[in-house]
């Protein structure tokens, strides 16, 4: 089963600093983004629930 992964949205915070919110199949993510890697910060669930 091929999973649909996309950004489908980012916030900046710094100039290598970010946010993003990160859909895979029918979950969203948001998810931190920094020089020191990449962490989930809340599973947002799926869109249908929102």
């Amino acid at each position: 089963v091929e999973e649909d992964l996309a950004v489908v949205g980012r916030s900046r915070l710094g100039a290598r600093e970010s946010v993003c919110v990160v859909r895979s199949g029918q979950e969203r993510f948001l998810v931190g983004v920094s020089q020191a890697g990449i962490s989930l910060l809340a599973r947002l669930g799926s869109r249908a629930a929102a």
